[in-house]
Protein backbone atom coordinates (compact mmCIF):
# COMPACT_ATOMS: atom_id res chain seq x y z
CA UNK A 1 0.00 0.00 0.00
CA UNK A 2 1.83 3.41 -0.51
CA UNK A 3 1.41 6.82 1.06
CA UNK A 4 -0.66 9.39 -0.01
CA UNK A 5 1.78 12.33 -0.36
CA UNK A 6 1.37 15.32 2.12
CA UNK A 7 -0.38 18.48 0.55
CA UNK A 8 2.04 21.59 1.07
CA UNK A 9 0.30 23.10 4.32
CA UNK A 10 0.10 19.76 5.75
CA UNK A 11 3.87 19.19 5.55
CA UNK A 12 4.01 22.64 7.06
CA UNK A 13 2.51 21.72 9.90
CA UNK A 14 4.50 18.67 10.50
CA UNK A 15 7.22 20.26 10.08
CA UNK A 16 6.58 23.27 12.37
CA UNK A 17 5.34 20.85 15.02
CA UNK A 18 8.36 18.40 15.09
CA UNK A 19 10.34 21.61 15.28
CA UNK A 20 8.40 22.66 18.43
CA UNK A 21 9.14 19.59 20.17
CA UNK A 22 12.71 19.68 19.60
CA UNK A 23 12.86 23.21 20.90
CA UNK A 24 10.70 22.13 23.46
CA UNK A 25 12.91 18.87 24.67
CA UNK A 26 16.32 21.21 23.97
CA UNK A 27 14.86 23.59 26.44
CA UNK A 28 14.30 20.90 29.01
CA UNK A 29 17.42 20.22 29.43
CA UNK A 30 19.76 23.32 28.38
CA UNK A 31 20.18 26.95 29.73
CA UNK A 32 22.71 29.64 29.02
CA UNK A 33 23.76 32.60 30.93
CA UNK A 34 27.01 33.84 32.90
CA UNK A 35 29.25 32.43 35.94
CA UNK A 36 28.43 34.18 38.93
CA UNK A 37 30.22 33.05 42.06
CA UNK A 38 32.94 30.35 42.03
CA UNK A 39 33.45 28.26 45.03
CA UNK A 40 35.34 25.50 43.85
CA UNK A 41 37.31 24.17 40.57
CA UNK A 42 34.31 22.30 39.46
CA UNK A 43 31.00 24.58 40.36
CA UNK A 44 29.85 27.50 39.79
CA UNK A 45 26.61 29.56 40.02
CA UNK A 46 24.57 30.36 36.67
CA UNK A 47 23.09 34.18 36.78
CA UNK A 48 20.56 34.14 33.99
CA UNK A 49 18.59 36.71 32.45
CA UNK A 50 15.46 37.30 33.99
CA UNK A 51 15.22 33.94 35.80
CA UNK A 52 16.50 32.81 39.01
CA UNK A 53 20.70 31.61 39.16
CA UNK A 54 20.95 27.93 39.05
CA UNK A 55 23.74 26.10 41.30
CA UNK A 56 25.59 24.23 38.76
CA UNK A 57 28.50 21.37 39.37
CA UNK A 58 30.33 20.42 35.87
CA UNK A 59 29.97 17.00 34.77
CA UNK A 60 32.19 14.02 34.94
CA UNK A 61 35.16 15.82 36.85
CA UNK A 62 35.76 16.46 40.25
CA UNK A 63 38.43 19.46 41.24
CA UNK A 64 40.37 19.19 44.76
CA UNK A 65 38.25 20.64 47.88
CA UNK A 66 39.00 22.80 49.63
CA UNK A 67 41.91 22.30 51.98
CA UNK A 68 43.83 20.32 49.43
CA UNK A 69 46.73 20.77 47.74
CA UNK A 70 45.85 22.60 44.34
CA UNK A 71 42.37 23.56 45.45
CA UNK A 72 42.52 27.55 44.80
CA UNK A 73 44.68 26.80 41.38
CA UNK A 74 41.82 24.46 40.24
CA UNK A 75 39.56 27.52 41.07
CA UNK A 76 40.98 29.89 39.29
CA UNK A 77 41.33 27.87 36.22
CA UNK A 78 37.58 27.50 36.25
CA UNK A 79 37.14 31.14 36.79
CA UNK A 80 39.65 31.92 33.80
CA UNK A 81 38.50 29.32 31.45
CA UNK A 82 34.41 30.96 31.84
CA UNK A 83 35.05 34.70 32.42
CA UNK A 84 32.39 36.84 31.59
CA UNK A 85 31.44 34.73 28.55
CA UNK A 86 28.06 33.16 27.87
CA UNK A 87 28.17 29.52 28.65
CA UNK A 88 25.89 26.98 27.93
CA UNK A 89 24.46 23.83 29.59
CA UNK A 90 23.46 20.32 29.03
CA UNK A 91 21.62 19.11 31.83
CA UNK A 92 22.93 15.54 33.11
CA UNK A 93 21.14 15.34 36.88
CA UNK A 94 21.11 16.33 40.03
CA UNK A 95 22.94 16.07 42.63
CA UNK A 96 22.34 15.03 46.29
CA UNK A 97 22.70 19.14 46.97
CA UNK A 98 20.48 20.07 44.30
CA UNK A 99 23.12 21.12 42.41
CA UNK A 100 22.53 20.80 38.38
CA UNK A 101 24.89 18.71 37.07
CA UNK A 102 25.73 19.74 33.49
CA UNK A 103 28.16 19.69 30.60
CA UNK A 104 29.21 23.40 29.91
CA UNK A 105 30.14 24.98 27.10
CA UNK A 106 31.60 28.18 26.62
CA UNK A 107 33.14 29.46 23.31
CA UNK A 108 32.69 26.02 21.80
CA UNK A 109 35.03 24.53 24.20
CA UNK A 110 34.31 21.70 26.81
CA UNK A 111 35.09 23.38 29.86
CA UNK A 112 35.21 19.89 31.57
CA UNK A 113 37.28 18.30 29.06
CA UNK A 114 39.46 21.64 29.14
CA UNK A 115 39.95 21.21 33.10
CA UNK A 116 40.90 17.86 32.80
CA UNK A 117 43.51 18.62 30.01
CA UNK A 118 45.09 21.35 32.27
CA UNK A 119 45.47 19.39 35.25
CA UNK A 120 42.88 20.92 37.40
CA UNK A 121 40.65 17.95 38.00
CA UNK A 122 40.12 14.22 37.90
CA UNK A 123 38.15 12.92 35.23
CA UNK A 124 35.41 11.23 38.06
CA UNK A 125 34.65 7.56 37.25
CA UNK A 126 32.30 7.08 39.23
CA UNK A 127 29.13 7.69 36.81
CA UNK A 128 29.87 4.31 35.40
CA UNK A 129 27.53 3.65 32.75
CA UNK A 130 25.43 7.05 33.09
CA UNK A 131 28.75 8.00 30.43
CA UNK A 132 28.99 7.27 27.05
CA UNK A 133 32.30 5.22 25.37
CA UNK A 134 33.00 7.95 23.77
CA UNK A 135 33.07 10.53 26.69
CA UNK A 136 35.02 7.99 28.88
CA UNK A 137 38.00 7.88 26.21
CA UNK A 138 37.92 11.34 25.16
CA UNK A 139 38.22 12.68 29.42
CA UNK A 140 40.33 9.23 30.38
CA UNK A 141 42.64 10.20 27.22
CA UNK A 142 42.71 13.48 28.38
CA UNK A 143 43.89 12.74 32.05
CA UNK A 144 46.53 10.35 31.15
CA UNK A 145 48.00 13.10 28.93
CA UNK A 146 47.99 15.32 31.93
CA UNK A 147 49.42 13.13 34.37
CA UNK A 148 52.03 12.16 31.67
CA UNK A 149 52.95 15.51 31.18
CA UNK A 150 52.94 16.73 35.38
CA UNK A 151 50.81 19.25 34.81
CA UNK A 152 48.35 20.89 37.39
CA UNK A 153 48.14 19.15 40.19
CA UNK A 154 49.53 15.67 38.55
CA UNK A 155 52.96 17.66 39.28
CA UNK A 156 52.91 17.26 42.61
CA UNK A 157 54.44 13.86 44.16
CA UNK A 158 51.43 11.88 45.42
CA UNK A 159 47.64 13.52 44.38
CA UNK A 160 44.90 12.72 46.50
CA UNK A 161 41.70 12.45 44.56
CA UNK A 162 39.06 14.54 46.41
CA UNK A 163 36.75 11.21 46.96
CA UNK A 164 39.60 9.87 49.21
CA UNK A 165 39.91 13.27 50.79
CA UNK A 166 36.53 13.05 51.66
CA UNK A 167 36.32 10.09 52.93
CA UNK A 168 39.51 10.40 54.60
CA UNK A 169 38.03 13.47 56.30
CA UNK A 170 34.85 11.71 57.29
CA UNK A 171 36.51 9.22 59.05
CA UNK A 172 38.39 11.76 61.35
CA UNK A 173 35.58 13.54 62.43
CA UNK A 174 34.49 9.88 63.12
CA UNK A 175 37.25 9.12 65.14
CA UNK A 176 38.35 11.99 67.37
Amino acid sequence: MRALPLSYPDSLIVIATLALLAAVLYCRHAASGRAGFIPDGDGFTLKRRWLPTIRVRIAWIDAPEKGQPHAEAARFALRALLGDRLLKLVYVDTDIYGRRVAQVWVDGQDVGLALVEAGAAWYYRHYGSKVSFWRRWRYGGAERRARFAKKGLWALPKPQSPWDFKHRSWWRKLLS
